[in-house]
C-alpha cells in the first residue's frame, strides 16, 4: 500500500475548506515577510552611524531622517 504524503493528508483533514489551506499559507508568508520591515529599517539606522564613523556627532538625526522619509513617503501615496 502506498503511503499518502503529508500534504495530501493535511488536504484530506481540511476537507471542503481547501481554499482557506491556501490562503491560509499565502498570509503566513505575507506576515513573515511583513515582520522582516523593521529590522530593515534598523539596518539602515545602524549603517548611517558605521557610516559616520569615527565623527560620531554627524550621526545625531539619523534616527529622525529615517523616520521623516518613512512618514514622508506615506503622505505621497496619499496624495496620488
Amino acid at each position: 500500500m502506498k503511503k499518502q504524503s503529508d500534504l495530501s493528508r493535511l488536504m484530506g483533514y481540511a476537507e471542503n475548506y481547501r481554499y482557506f489551506t491556501y490562503a491560509s499559507w499565502v498570509l503566513s508568508a505575507v506576515s513573515a515577510l511583513v515582520a522582516l520591515v523593521p529590522f530593515v529599517y534598523i539596518w539602515k539606522i545602524l549603517r548611517d552611524v558605521l557610516n559616520a564613523a569615527p565623527d560620531y556627532a554627524q550621526a545625531v538625526n539619523i534616527p529622525h531622517v529615517h523616520l521623516l522619509q518613512v512618514c514622508c513617503c506615506q503622505e505621497e501615496k496619499d496624495l496620488r
